[in-house]
């Protein structure tokens, strides 16, 4: 996952992330040479039909071309995942389950796979089931289907901006690298389309920076206040180890003798203590 990142064409300094145009992204996949892998998805929402006594229920979804989860290096828990063969127009319907989903709508029944659900009243084969740690880009996604299996106007236009890119770095390219190229490709795009809204510029992060964006401070908070909290913690424990043995010392009659000696030899020795010493008269006090 530190080769994959998110590329977005670039307004402004403020807005990192923004969204890009499918015919955008057609150009950088085919054109750009940092990446080994680019992929394109979007959020979208279906209404599921109710099946056996379910009810309806409308689910957050995501359209994705093929290629996004190997660009994540994500398999199926069960089944596969989309090929090109799926998403292609013309191809079937195909969907893909996360886990939650899974478990709570059909009960963990592998059976469902090769089987058929509607999604707004259409048919859609389910091939397989996310693991259970997949939640990107969110918990609230409920499945994912193929983007290109259906023809649409926004696929291949310059000022449609309405998708996400996430690719993948070779393993010899840095992200500044990529950044640069991805820059220069977008200034000949925006001089190429001038009478559509095509940014000028663009930008490219590590994913992780875009998945955890300004949560970034606070958790480097939280990982610090739990530091502190560790340390008071391992203080206390010594401090009671420490008590503990002076306990255990106190009462033995043998340390406790030691320990009536040594005040017996501090009070003998206490008026000459009193006086200020220097090193050479202690060395000079000693015993030969």
């Amino acid at each position: 996952m530190n080769k994959a990142v998110m590329a977005s064409s670039l307004q402004n300094e403020n807005v990192p992330d923004n969204i890009v145009a499918g015919g955008t992204f057609a150009d950088w996949k085919q054109q750009a040479k940092s990446f080994s892998q680019m992929a394109l998805l979007r959020d979208a929402s279906y209404n599921l039909s109710g099946e056996g006594g379910q009810l309806p229920q409308h689910v957050n979804a995501y359209v994705c071309s093929w290629d996004l989860f190997p660009t994540l290096g994500v398999d199926a828990a069960y089944g596969r995942l989309f090929n090109a063969l799926d998403d292609r127009p013309g191809a079937g319907a195909t969907v893909v389950l996360t886990w939650s989903l899974w478990r709570r709508r059909y009960g963990g029944d592998r059976s469902i796979i090769g089987k058929t659900i509607l999604l707004d009243a259409k048919q859609y084969t389910v091939i397989g089931i996310l693991p259970d740690w997949f939640t990107y880009p969110d918990k609230r996604t409920q499945l994912w289907t193929p983007l290109y299996h259906e023809k649409s106007p926004f696929l291949m236009v310059h000022g449609g901006h309405n998708f996400n890119v996430i690719a993948r770095l070779k393993g010899d390219v840095t992200v500044s690298q990529a950044r640069a190229e991805l820059q220069t490709l977008q200034k000949n795009i925006h001089r190429e389309h001038p009478d559509e809204p095509v940014f000028d510029s663009a930008n490219i992060r590590l994913l992780l920076e875009s998945v955890v964006k300004d949560a970034k401070m606070p958790l480097y908070a939280l990982l610090g206040a739990t530091g502190c909290l560790l340390l008071i913690a391992c203080l206390n424990v010594a401090n009671l180890l420490i008590a503990r043995v002076a306990t255990r010392i106190s009462g033995r009659p043998s340390d406790r003798r030691l320990w009536h000696a040594g005040r017996e030899c501090s009070r003998r020795r206490a008026p000459n203590s009193l006086a200020p010493t220097s090193l050479p008269q202690t060395l000079l006090d000693r015993p030969a």
